[in-house]
């Protein structure tokens, strides 16, 4: 059956489905059946999964405190001309070029190369933010002026420079502005020297371009037409190939797509096996095995849930009851098989929702050991009690599905998306966490609430649960039961209500009995318990120490007085481990090529949690000393010139002397 037969019949048994759930009437409502009362069970003793660090990322706006990852974002970074900071705000604006980007800054730093990614790297520097990813531009061409709004009839040479890749010269320390041309390579060089090699503390990732498939929408005046799949996949392979032998302990991510239209067909094109994500990926992998280096380690896309209210309005864009309602569902799109949405989204694609089983299952089949990520995502709510319970939801869901980066999309007021945030990275204002290793846990199916434990490091005397009530009006009954050799005796309670996103520790101290704890939850409330134990090694059921796996995890079944208020944006101090990566340094020179040695298979990951920081401001400029083949501190460069200069002085005035 071809594709748009399945999809057909998807919709045809989703009707059906919905249906029947409702009587006959098909209606956007939920799932909202509830119980007043839950059992959560949690196995203790045997973690099932680590938890990537890097799900509790950002798009670099509004409040980023907290965040592990920061990420550039928005449609003009694809026309963002790194030499001179010119950039085009297209459809999304009035197809204007300027410095939007940038004008901000001090007039005097404007002609700064790549000065609004000097902005990236400065506020995730301010906020101890380890992991800095850039974008790439690809659509081909980048604006070439600040002189406003580019009409169709003018000639693309006029008003914008061509983009190339790679270029087959010497990289300047800083680039020709004249030449028409700009260099994609030559940025990633450029940054390299500037803030050192991923490995060196540098820039971390680089993620080719950003939503390609709406480059023809977003920048109307380029007449560029619907994307061209195999020009656009030979290009991410080279330019990532590019980036590679300039940085191989740097990670790429790609496509960063759009949705999950543009995963499976670019919203209209015909691609057999799993859509274009397949395409896409058996690509670079072939790319890859003939260049001898993996050239995607993360697949990206962006996730915006298409769930509506019932009036047909996006909940994205929408507050009120209605919408609220369906945001506490919306989060099911990303992993329940049961659940069916009345959206476009399932009209089109239900067949391959829900959507991370999906992406699993077209990694496995056509790039094996590849990650996947959502460098952008949003369920909206951000000024709301709603937006919280969802971005709780998210995180959980990607903790759980070995979801291996995120960042948030927040909403211009994110005050309680963030607040989530928090709860899982800061919920005590002293930098306190969310476990780094996930439990089994089990709330027997109940679509109006969700629980997710997980311990620190093989402890299982510390256990972190969230629970959420997502009930509008009544108390929820939690009653906790631990599955474990350990004693639990008592536990602490974080909470945020809908009066407020501050996080508030409840004043009384929950007590077990014969490890089951009972809990009563307010309507709309998200809690965090820290459960305390006596301390022993994680243990399977043999009793032999378990062994963590950060492979598939197993998925969870789910379909008072205040003491004291806890800051959202209390510093958060995250520690990372740089594993280097052996390579050839390429540094930025202005007279000699640079020479690259690429290693015939690279293994290249971010980060993890265990070393401090090390500050932006202790690192020198870097000059490249093609002699040695050693990155030298400028300010002893500088010394070294001045002293060659001084002895060929001298060498002069005797010569003169002596004549």
């Amino acid at each position: 059956m071809n594709t748009t037969g399945r999809r057909i019949l998807c919709t045809a048994l989703a009707l059906t489905a919905v249906m029947s759930l409702y009587g006959g009437s098909i209606s956007a409502a939920p799932v909202t059946d509830d119980t007043g009362a839950v059992t959560v069970r949690i196995r203790a003793d045997k973690p099932t999964a680590i938890i990537s660090p890097y799900i509790y990322g950002i798009n670099d706006k509004g409040d980023i405190s907290g965040a592990t990852v920061l990420k550039q974002y928005g449609a003009v970074l694809s026309s963002y001309n790194w030499e001179s900071n010119y950039s085009n705000d297209g459809a999304h604006g009035k197809n204007e070029n300027g410095i939007e980007l940038i004008e901000n800054f001090n007039e005097d730093d404007w002609d700064t190369p790549a000065l609004y990614t000097d902005n990236l790297i400065t506020n995730a520097f301010r906020y101890n933010i380890p992991v800095r990813l850039v974008n790439l531009q690809m659509m081909g061409y980048v604006s070439a002026d600040a002189l406003g709004v580019v009409n169709r009839s003018i000639d693309r040479s006029e008003r914008w420079d061509v983009v190339s890749f790679s270029k087959d010269d010497s990289y300047l320390t800083f680039p020709d502005t004249e030449d028409g041309i700009v260099y994609i390579d030559e940025y990633a060089a450029y940054l390299m020297n500037k803030y050192g090699t991923a490995a060196e503390g540098g820039i971390d990732g680089y993620f080719l371009d950003s939503e390609p498939d709406k480059w023809d929408e977003n920048f109307p005046v380029l007449e560029l037409g619907p994307l061209e799949p195999s020009q656009f996949s030979r290009n991410s392979a080279k330019l990532s190939e590019a980036v590679k032998q300039l940085d191989s302990s740097a990670m790429i991510f790609g496509p960063s797509l759009s949705g999950v239209g543009a995963c499976v067909d670019l919203n209209g094109s015909f691609f057999s096996d799993n859509g274009f994500a397949g395409y896409y990926l058996r690509n670079m992998r072939e790319s890859g095995e003939a260049a001898g280096v993996r050239l995607l380690d993360v697949f990206d896309t962006h996730f915006y849930t298409s769930a509506t209210d019932r009036s047909g309005n996006s909940i994205l864009n929408t507050s009120g009851s209605s919408a609220d309602t369906y945001r506490l569902q919306a989060p099911r799109e990303l992993w329940d098989e049961t659940y069916i949405e009345d959206s476009d989204l399932y009209s089109a694609y239900g067949e391959y929702m829900p959507f991370i089983p999906y992406l699993k299952n077209v990694i496995d089949e056509n790039y094996p050991g590849t990650k996947f990520s959502f460098s952008e995502y949003s369920f909206g709510g951000g000024d709301n009690i709603s937006g919280c319970i969802a971005e709780t939801d998210a995180l959980g869901i990607f903790a759980e599905n070995g979801v291996y980066l995120a960042c948030l999309m927040p909403d211009d007021d994110s005050s309680f998306q963030c607040a989530a945030l928090s709860l899982f990275r800061n919920y005590d204002g002293n930098g306190s966490r969310f476990g780094n290793e996930l439990l089994y846990s089990d709330n027997g199916g109940d679509s109006m609430s969700s629980c997710y434990a997980a311990q620190h490091n093989g402890d299982n005397s510390e256990i972190t649960l969230i629970l959420t009530n997502k009930n509008a009006r009544d108390n929820k009954q939690f009653t906790i039961e631990l599955d474990s050799s350990t004693r639990y005796e008592t536990a602490e309670e974080y909470t945020i209500t809908g009066d407020s996103p501050k996080i508030r520790r409840i004043a009384d101290t929950l007590t077990a009995e014969g490890n089951s704890f009972s809990l009563t939850m307010p309507p709309r409330t998200v809690s965090l318990l820290v459960i305390h134990g006596r301390k022993t090694k994680s243990t399977d059921s043999s009793g032999s120490e378990s062994d963590i796996s950060s492979g598939d995890t197993e998925t969870t079944s789910r379909s008072g007085t205040e003491s004291e208020t806890i800051s959202n944006a209390a510093d958060l101090t995250i520690e990372i481990e740089t594993e280097t990566a052996t390579q050839t340094t390429a540094a930025v020179t202005e007279t000699e090529p640079v020479t690259v040695t690429v290693p015939e298979t690279t293994t290249v990951t971010l980060p993890t949690e265990t070393e401090p920081v090390t500050a932006l401001t202790a690192k020198q400029p870097t000059i490249f000393d093609k002699d040695s083949g050693k990155v030298l501190p400028a300010p002893l460069k500088i010394v070294i010139s001045i002293l060659i200069i001084w002895c060929f002085g001298m060498m002069a005035v005797i010569i003169f002397i002596k004549k």
